[in-house]
């Protein structure tokens, strides 16, 4: 029976091996990293994402006096949620209609807060909605960029 004998390799490539470990187990475990990160990014929305694509929110105050409109936001961004805090700082009732949406009638000095969402294009019209106010240039226009 002949007696088989397993090959040692050299001495030098014994001493290389764990240098070469040291050196592809870094390389291995930032591409997994890569590709980790990568799955994730291809899947779902991260939460940064979800974020962007949310619209944006915009808080307007509006002060309304005989028969003008005074905004501190001379445009707003497409489809923010639009939260319009109006005074009325004239010496009549006033009231604002934004889109479909309007505050109560209000008096003297008094305030209400209305939510309403910006078009995505174009822009934003606001009239006052007491008989005559209108016609008398009670309106307001804020377009819509970004």
């Amino acid at each position: 029976m002949a007696s088989t004998t397993l090959e040692q390799p050299p001495v030098r490539e014994q001493q290389q091996r764990p240098r070469r470990l040291a050196i592809a187990l870094p390389i291995v475990v930032v591409l997994a990293a890569v590709a980790a990160v990568t799955v994730v990014h291809s899947g779902r929305p991260t939460t940064d994402a979800a974020a962007s694509a949310r619209p944006a929110t915009v808080q307007m105050t509006v002060s309304m006096t005989e028969f003008a409109f005074r905004a501190d936001v001379a445009r707003m961004p497409p489809g923010a949620e639009v939260t319009i805090e109006a005074t009325n700082d004239g010496l009549v009732p006033h009231d604002i209609l934004a889109g479909t949406v309007a505050s109560r009638r209000l008096s003297i000095g008094e305030s209400d807060t209305i939510t309403v969402q910006a078009p995505t294009s174009g822009a934003m019209t606001f009239i006052c909605t007491v008989p005559g106010h209108e016609p008398a240039g009670m309106t307001m226009t804020i377009p819509v960029t970004g």
